[in-house]
């Protein structure tokens, strides 16, 4: 637990992106959440359903003026989320 507590704090305070590390636990939680109903929608018809728009009002409304870190937000969570099921595929 300590060395992803320490990576993600070198992630969050190395570079001026303005994003908590609550942040980053935050977009990888929309991924979780979002990922199981994505992924039934993705197996059924073969379309995948975009996350990008939640992503950036969650993280605008979260953590109003600060552009880099939405950029940040939107892409750990949706980036994440489109990359996965493409992943489990393989499987």
């Amino acid at each position: 637990m300590g060395m992803v507590d320490t990576n993600m704090n070198e992630l969050t305070h190395s570079y001026p992106i303005h994003l908590p590390w609550y942040g980053l636990l935050m977009a990888l939680c929309v991924c979780g959440i979002f990922f199981v109903p994505i992924g039934i929608v993705m197996a059924i018809t073969n379309q995948q359903s975009s996350l990008f728009l939640i992503c950036q009002l969650i993280c605008g409304t979260v953590f109003p003026g600060r552009p880099v870190a939405n950029m940040v937000f939107v892409t750990y969570g949706y980036v994440s989320l489109f990359f996965v099921p493409s992943r489990l595929q393989f499987f």
